[in-house]
C-alpha cells in the first residue's frame, strides 16, 4: 500500500503546484527535476538563461552555474543553518535576472527509495511579469460586478486609474464611481487596501502572468 500512497501524494503535490502563478521546481538530492509546475516549464522552454538539460537545471553562464550548484548542495547537505537562499540568475536578454528562492524540503515520491527523501524546491520569479488574478475569481470571490472585478484585476497588475480608463474607454468619473463600489464591497479604503487584499486572498491561484 505504500507505494501507492507515495504515488497519490506525489500526483497531489504535483496537482496544487501546477496551478500556482510562480514557477516552481522540485529537484532530488542528486539535483534532477522531479516535478515543474507550468509556469516553470515556459520559463525553461524559453531559454532565457534558464532551461532544463538532461533533466537538471542550467543557467546561463559557468560562474552562476556554480554558485547554483553550491547552493544545492548546501541545501541539500543541510551543511548551512538557513531557512532560504535567495539567488539571481542573468537572462540572455536585456531583461531583469531571474530571481530564485530556493529551500529544502522532504517529501516522498515513487522515485525515492527511502521514506522520506531530501528535496529542494526553487520559486522562480520574473520580474518583468505582473501576476493577475482572473477577474471571475475576483467577482465571485467578493460579490462584484464584471466591471468593477476587471478594474481590480487591472489594479493588482499594477495599472493606475488613468491606464485602466484609457484601456476599458471609461471616463474617469465613471472608473471613481466603480472604485466607491469596489471599496463597499470589500471593506477596504484605498486602492492599495484592494490589492493587498487580492494578493493575499485565493483568487491568485488561478492568477496568470502578463508582461
Amino acid at each position: 500500500m505504500k507505494p501507492c500512497k507515495d504515488s497519490c501524494r506525489f500526483d497531489a503535490i504535483s496537482e496544487i503546484i501546477g496551478h500556482l502563478p510562480v514557477g516552481i521546481l522540485i529537484l532530488n538530492s542528486a539535483f534532477r527535476i522531479q516535478i515543474s509546475n507550468s509556469a516553470a516549464k515556459a520559463i525553461l522552454n524559453s531559454k532565457d538563461g534558464l532551461s532544463e538539460s538532461l533533466g537538471s537545471l542550467r543557467v546561463a553562464t559557468t560562474r552562476e552555474q556554480a554558485t547554483l550548484n553550491k547552493t544545492l548542495d548546501q541545501v541539500i547537505s543541510g551543511s548551512v543553518v538557513n531557512s532560504e537562499w535567495i539567488l539571481a540568475m542573468s537572462r540572455k536578454s536585456d531583461r531583469k535576472p531571474y530571481v530564485l528562492r530556493i529551500t529544502r524540503y522532504h517529501v516522498s515520491t515513487p522515485y525515492s527509495s527511502a521514506a522520506q527523501s531530501p528535496a529542494v524546491i526553487i520559486f522562480i520569479t520574473d520580474p518583468e511579469m505582473a501576476r493577475v488574478s482572473h477577474p471571475d475569481s475576483i467577482r465571485e470571490l467578493y460579490g462584484l460586478t464584471a466591471a468593477e472585478a476587471q478594474i481590480v484585476s487591472m489594479l493588482v497588475a499594477g495599472k493606475s486609474v488613468n491606464e485602466i480608463c484609457s484601456d476599458l474607454d471609461i471616463s474617469i468619473s465613471t472608473a471613481r464611481t466603480h472604485l466607491k463600489h469596489i471599496f463597499t464591497k470589500t471593506d477596504t479604503e484605498r486602492q492599495r487596501d484592494v490589492v493587498r487584499l487580492v494578493l493575499s486572498g485565493p483568487a491568485w491561484l488561478g492568477a496568470g502572468l502578463v508582461q
